[in-house]
């Protein structure tokens, strides 16, 4: 069994716990500091948004709420102290001390009828997680470095504060533990829990040969700029296009019918909208898939769910099969194939060592004159209601709070495109992440939109 004595959380003063990165959070630290040009570290930031429907007292409830998120969830106000590949991540506890400016750095009220989306992006250089709370639209727009937060654990994070802010209004004075014993709910990273095992030499082997035959696959099918990709990035935007409910339950019946998954049909999709686009007849595409890895964790009664926010996820790289003729089932059938291939053979257990070792060992110390690949990768969350309910109520009358929406942002300040899918209350959310500087929006918009109709085309939906 491998030795993570040196990730397990650790006392290490009187106010202060310490630990090292695992692989993961190495290598997502480092991202951080990615993207073109200054970019402060915020590159691949995740923000979690809600939507909400309550007679709550937002200003007044949600600090309590906060704090009560702080026990719940503590790693999310640690920093890592020093570079990812060589730092700690340390963690004060929210004693009398820390607290008052603690709350100050990282609780934020706007009163203005601006959405999420329209405030997306909320720069966080605190290193830590942030709430900013829109008080006329009744959002709440939870923010940090993806070193704390993946996409799962961002709803789940959202979930936690959402039913904090419900039982805060239920009862006057909230009983919210803190000034250290928070402490004991700091919860290791992957390769704890996971029990993730070093790598072996066959591993190695292996991670090299498919960084290999993935780097060769940005050769086929590529993404096509507007702006310069050499140039200093802008800022990300979004472009959102949901289905409706009905077409999506058309959608998720002859998904099923055809034994296929949404994801799958969805990569199709893109795929082929994108060899459209750019005019392309090459029979590959690299790209990344994105895998949650929660059910690898060993002890779940000791490690629940609502604890589980940091990154417990793994992109594992991927180079897509794409039939000379634009054959969309064929394509569905290949990406299925290409998704399932990672846990059915074993590798995704073994992939956190490639990210925390191999790829760190490009990114800091990268070839002379190499530019990392641009890619349009598809990020799927799948059903989000277990983790962002519709209802959260409080014991008191008046408790009530809806969720009439949730999304989630990535911040990219590189020349890539991120689709990223799910599913909340019935209907199928699509949104493409980009950043301006390198693609003009109407270019990532014809992209959605041709995602979307050939998804409908090629499932025989289209009418």
């Amino acid at each position: 069994m491998a030795d993570h004595s040196g990730l397990q959380w650790t006392k290490v003063s009187s106010r202060t716990y310490e630990r090292s990165l695992d692989d993961m959070e190495t290598f997502f630290g480092l991202a951080g500091e990615g993207g073109v040009g200054a970019t402060d570290g915020q590159h691949w930031h995740i923000a979690v948004m809600a939507k909400i429907k309550t007679s709550i007292d937002l200003r007044k409830e949600v600090p309590t709420a906060w704090n009560a998120l702080r026990n719940i969830n503590p790693g999310l106000s640690a920093v890592v102290s020093g570079r990812a590949n060589t730092g700690r991540l340390v963690y004060t506890v929210a004693d009398e001390q820390e607290l008052e400016p603690w709350l100050k750095e990282t609780l934020f009220f706007h009163d203005t009828p601006k959405t999420s989306r329209d405030m997306f992006p909320i720069r966080n250089l605190t290193g830590r997680a942030c709430l900013h709370v829109l008080l006329q639209t009744q959002e709440l727009y939870l923010l940090a470095p993806h070193t704390h937060l993946d996409g799962i654990g961002a709803y789940t994070a959202m979930n936690n504060l959402i039913q904090a802010l419900a039982d805060s209004a239920s009862v006057p004075t909230l009983n919210v533990e803190l000034g250290g014993s928070e402490a004991q709910n700091l919860v290791p990273p992957l390769n704890v829990v996971a029990e993730i095992a070093p790598a072996t030499d066959a591993v190695r082997g292996t991670f090299g040969a498919m960084l290999g035959k993935w780097m060769g696959g940005f050769a086929g099918v590529k993404l096509q700029h507007d702006g310069d990709t050499r140039q200093p990035c802008g800022e990300p935007r979004i472009i959102y296009a949901p289905f409706d409910v009905a077409e999506s339950k058309r959608i998720v019946a002859r998904c099923k019918e055809l034994g296929v998954t949404v994801t799958a049909a969805v990569q199709a999709a893109v795929s082929l909208a994108l060899r459209k686009q750019v005019g392309s007849t090459a029979t590959m595409q690299s790209a990344v898939t994105i895998h949650n890895v929660r059910k690898f964790v060993v002890d779940k009664a000791k490690y629940p769910a609502t604890g589980l926010v940091g990154p417990y996820t793994i992109p594992v790289p991927a180079v897509f099969t794409l039939p000379a003729e634009d054959d969309f089932m064929e394509m569905v059938r290949l990406a299925k194939q290409k998704y399932s291939e990672p846990d059915a053979t074993g590798l995704l257990r073994n992939l956190p060592r490639f990210w925390g070792n191999e790829m760190v060992a490009i990114m800091t110390n990268p070839p002379p004159g190499s530019q990392a690949p641009s890619s349009l990768g598809v990020s799927s969350f799948g059903i989000m209601d277990p983790y962002v309910k519709p209802v959260y109520e409080g014991a008191a009358e008046g408790s009530k709070i809806e969720v009439e929406d949730a999304w989630l942002g990535i911040t990219l300040y590189s020349p890539d495109i991120l689709l990223h899918l799910w599913t909340l209350q019935g209907a199928i959310k699509l949104q493409c992440v980009y950043n301006e500087a390198y693609f003009k929006k109407e270019t990532v918009a014809a992209l959605l939109e041709s995602t979307r109709q050939g998804l409908l085309k090629g499932l025989g939906l289209a009418e």
